[in-house]
């Protein structure tokens, strides 16, 4: 059975990149960076709310289609929503596909992560990101655990003082462990 596997956490954490070594390791799997959607839209930074909005409905049925057509799907993406994560949860049932959410945790490292990334972003949403947080301030972790807390099956991996390939392992017994791997 295809996996929907949202990957969530602070900016920084390193979804993207645990996204990215999954899927290379999972022939035909997709992964599926909302950011990058948006950010592919005519006159994107105009509205960032309504483009944000139409690049996750796109997200949504590119999602549904590649898990339905029997390929899992990553997507990384920072989402304290519940609506957000309901919504995926809908495409994968829709799909007839698992879900699972796994929020990725560092703690105290996750702002020292993103500020290194920011300094040599190489992605431009990376950078974005970086400018964002700058001007708002860095989220809490409170927000996603409290979201992980209500989302049934839901699963925390702690990524401290780990590198990217040990987190894909660890990630790969968690998949084990609850069943979608």
């Amino acid at each position: 059975m295809p996996l929907l596997l949202h990957l969530d956490g602070l900016p920084g954490v390193g979804k993207t990149t645990l996204a990215r070594l999954w899927v290379e390791e999972n022939p035909g799997a997709l992964c599926l960076d909302i950011d990058l959607l948006r950010r592919s839209l005519g006159g994107w930074r105009d509205d960032l709310s309504q483009s944000g909005q139409q690049a996750r409905r796109l997200a949504y049925r590119v999602a549904d289609k590649h898990l339905r057509d029997g390929h899992d799907v990553v997507v990384p993406q920072y989402a304290v929503s519940r609506a957000f994560v309901s919504a995926l949860e809908d495409v994968a049932t829709r799909a007839g596909a698992d879900f699972l959410l796994v929020l990725l945790r560092a703690d105290g490292e996750d702002r020292d992560r993103l500020d290194r990334r920011t300094a040599v972003a190489a992605e431009p949403q990376h950078v974005e990101a970086g400018e964002v947080i700058a001007a708002t301030g860095y989220p809490p972790y409170e927000a996603l655990a409290d979201l992980v807390a209500e989302v049934p099956g839901a699963q925390v991996l702690d990524t401290r003082g780990r590198t990217a390939a040990q987190s894909l392992d660890a990630l790969r017994d968690l998949l084990r462990r609850s069943g979608t791997a």
